[in-house]
């Protein structure tokens, strides 16, 4: 067999490489009875985006539970005054009565007081919205609201607090708007 001078041409795309052999006159070269080129085809490439957003999903989860852990230990020792059973019910509530543990095996998934039950609870305040404007309202009404009322309202506040992955067109202010604000 003879040295020669020849060239290797590479067509490389995102999943495959197409690949030929020519002399310096680029004449396809022959080796073996068969012409020297060919395709190679492979997966596509999977794009990092799919695992990004799991990972910042992750990160934001860890997070999450990390602020109601620490809004859980500032209330506790308050809360452990009046209920000391409070946080073992909410945790339960999501079970069926049979599920739950023993000490809070009652059909009241939050209050289960004498004179307070989850009843009561959700006859004044039908929605969590309800009660984060009640609270919200509280210097007009000048009512002392219970410890627990005021966990249940940071909690959901703390769970569903928004994100901001997300760049809508509807995001952008008004400088107006705000101007009037500060002007009133």
């Amino acid at each position: 067999m003879e040295k020669q001078e020849y060239y290797l041409g590479l067509d490389m795309g995102t999943s495959s490489v197409g690949w030929a052999v020519t002399n310096t006159k680029y004449e396809l070269l022959r080796k073996k009875g068969k012409d020297m080129w060919g395709i190679r085809e492979f997966e596509e490439a999977n794009s990092a985006a799919e695992r990004r957003t799991n990972r910042v999903n992750r990160r934001r989860r860890q997070r999450q539970v990390v602020r109601l852990g620490l809004l859980k230990s500032y209330f506790s020792e308050e809360i452990a005054k009046i209920d000391p059973n409070f946080f073992i019910r909410l945790e339960n509530s999501k079970y069926f009565l049979e599920d739950k543990d023993e000490r809070v095996r009652t059909k009241n998934g939050v209050f289960n007081d004498d004179t307070y039950k989850d009843v009561d609870y959700y006859r004044e305040y039908p929605t969590i919205f309800h009660l984060r404007k009640a609270l919200l309202d509280i210097d007009s009404t000048g009512e002392k609201y219970d410890v627990r009322l005021v966990y249940l309202a940071l909690s959901n506040m703390f769970k569903h607090r928004g994100h901001f992955l997300l760049n809508a067109e509807g995001d952008a202010l008004n400088t107006e708007q705000v101007d009037l604000v500060y002007q009133e």
